[in-house]
């Protein structure tokens, strides 16, 4: 095979990189190269560079040995990567509320939640797919509201017209100040779907931001919830500690990072890859974010794949599993 064919790919690369793969182009600090198969490539120094037009085969061949973060979206990257390869997913897709960021077209900007939740279901079919029949999948998400600041609608409907976008303030069905309740009907439709909704974990988070409102009790709190391929699953409870065995656990969010959107604590993570897998099980997180599933990975003796869809987040993450582990 003609490896210098290929088409270059961005040359960063995950753990304890020190070689580039040969057929890497090496490109300028801030550039970038995108394959013609919609995704980046990242590696560790097993050097394998991970085609996905090769086929399944070839991609689960390449992933057995190593840790990798593939640069894409998540749904599209998920369809080249094998049935029934992973011992655990733990995730947290950009909540619903980043609709107020400005990025219309990312996920979580949908004006109506209902097309968000569809995307998500997508997602984590792909990811169902991909676990062993023993599989868990640990979703961390939070709730919404329609709106407790008016600005926020004013804002956003602003940056829809100036995309030639028709968008409208709220959906049929919801008021304002509404709570969406997006948690619930996305565990809903993935149990629909066809997933073993198992359990609704509390996150109770004593550093939570303060939130603005007057006329409710302020939110400190999201949901973790724990759902299964099948209904014989892994659930380690002998490995994890008395506190995590409970439906409430308190522990702080990562506040003050550099993308603290993308982070969430490894003790979270902790909790739940313990639960979820054993030593040299192979982790999915297909919104990779900061990196923090591959850190906590590293660090209990998993592999782990990780799907990020921004190329510099990406590199982010791997610097920090570098430094991390």
């Amino acid at each position: 095979m003609n490896m210098s064919q290929d088409p270059p790919v961005h040359p960063s690369q995950i753990g304890d990189w020190e070689e580039t793969p040969p057929w890497c182009k090496v490109l300028d600090s801030g550039d970038q190269a995108v394959s013609s198969h919609g995704y980046h490539s990242y590696y560790d120094n097993s050097s394998a560079m991970i085609m996905p037009s090769r086929g399944v085969a070839h991609v689960s061949q390449l992933l057995m040995q190593q840790n990798a973060i593939l640069c894409g979206d998540a749904a599209s990257v998920l369809r080249t990567l094998p049935d029934d390869y992973f011992a655990c997913c733990i995730t947290s897709p950009p909540y619903w509320e980043s609709r107020h960021s400005g990025k219309i077209n990312r996920l979580g900007a949908e004006i109506d939640p209902s097309d968000y939740i569809r995307s998500l279901v997508e997602v984590f079919r792909e990811v169902r797919r991909s676990l062993i029949p023993s599989g868990t999948l640990w979703l961390v998400i939070g709730d919404s509201y329609a709106s407790d600041n008016p600005e926020w609608w004013e804002k956003y409907n602003q940056i829809a017209r100036n995309n030639s976008d028709d968008h409208t303030a709220f959906q049929d069905g919801f008021k304002a100040k509404d709570m969406m309740g997006i948690p619930w009907r996305l565990a809903i439709e993935l149990q629909n779907d066809g997933w073993y909704l198992r359990s609704d974990i509390i996150w109770s988070i004593p550093n939570y931001p303060q939130e603005p409102s007057r006329d409710r009790p302020a939110r400190v709190h999201n949901y973790v919830f724990l759902l299964a391929k099948s209904d014989r699953y892994t659930y380690n409870n002998k490995c994890i500690e008395t506190a995590s065995r409970r439906t409430v656990w308190e522990i702080p969010t990562v506040l003050n990072s550099p993308i603290a959107y993308t982070v969430f604590p490894e003790a979270l993570v902790e909790r739940c890859m313990k639960a979820g897998s054993s030593k040299d099980d192979m982790v999915l997180d297909p919104f990779f974010g900061s990196g923090t599933v591959g850190i906590v990975a590293k660090r209990l003796k998993r592999r782990y794949v990780g799907i990020e869809i921004d190329p510099k987040t990406a590199t982010l993450a791997g610097k920090r599993i570098h430094e991390g582990a």
